[in-house]
């Protein structure tokens, strides 16, 4: 894409990263030069549709306190992606959402996806731009969190449509299934830690991590190695998160080889 985007746009300024340093860093790599009011936060897996842009900065100037404003993301099918929700600790109550009716018009939300966003940048820069101690997932949860206890909103546009072709951008191996699960158990019990603390972490590895470790051993032992392997993977996570390890460590082992 960075060959495409050269060819296409030789005007643009890209920023090369000599190794993957995750969302979050790879994100802030390019807020923190960020000048303009505001800036488009997207993966390279997205397509934007036409006018999209132009609905989203029209929401933002409707309304001045929105922090971030989201477009409605669709799957390649045309299916609606579940891009906004409530905070993290009230989703449980909602079960599964795959039938969920889309908004017809603008909406305010606890959470915002960060595959797309427009970014008000000096709101931003008030609560700080993505967790650096943060590799991948629930990144865009924290952000949120910080910008709504500083008081500002979070706008899902539906006018605006962004197509996410999800998992376009990283091949699916093993080694790719085990980083995703240990991630996602390390980055969710991060943030219990720096949010609600020690106790709210402690509670949800207690609760959750004995269920992984003896999935993974029963998957084992009945031949299915890649849900072994997926629940091995957050078990070790959560306990990787529990014992402070770095969501880095694998970065931090390259480089010193």
């Amino acid at each position: 894409s960075v060959t495409i985007v050269e060819r296409l746009r030789p005007d643009a300024r890209v920023l090369r990263n000599m190794e993957n340093i995750g969302y979050g860093r790879g994100m802030n790599t390019g807020l923190e030069i960020i000048h303009t009011e505001f800036a488009l936060i997207t993966s390279p897996d997205v397509i934007i549709q036409p006018d999209a842009l132009k609905h989203l900065l029209t929401s933002a100037d409707s309304f001045p306190d929105a922090a971030l404003i989201a477009p409605r993301i669709l799957n390649p099918d045309g299916s609606v992606e579940l891009s906004h929700d409530v905070s993290l600790h009230k989703r449980p109550g909602f079960g599964r959402r795959d039938n969920e009716i889309p908004p017809e018009g603008i909406l305010c939300a606890d959470f915002l996806s960060g595959a797309s966003a427009l970014a008000r940048m000096e709101m931003l820069r008030t609560v700080g731009l993505f967790d650096s101690n943060i590799f991948l997932y629930y990144e865009d949860d924290d952000l949120c969190q910080r910008l709504r206890n500083a008081g500002h909103s979070l706008l899902m546009d539906p006018h605006a449509v962004f197509t996410h072709v999800s998992g376009g951008s990283v091949p699916v191996t093993s080694a790719y299934i085990w980083r995703k699960y240990w991630h996602m158990s390390w980055s969710r019990l991060y943030f219990e830690r720096k949010h609600y603390g020690w106790s709210s972490m402690i509670n949800a590895f207690l609760s959750e991590a004995p269920l992984f470790a003896l999935k993974a051993l029963a998957y084992a032992l009945t031949g299915k190695r890649e849900k072994s392997s997926r629940d091995a993977a957050r078990f070790m996570g959560m306990l990787g998160a529990l014992r402070g390890a770095s969501a880095f460590h694998h970065i931090q082992r390259k480089s010193q080889a």
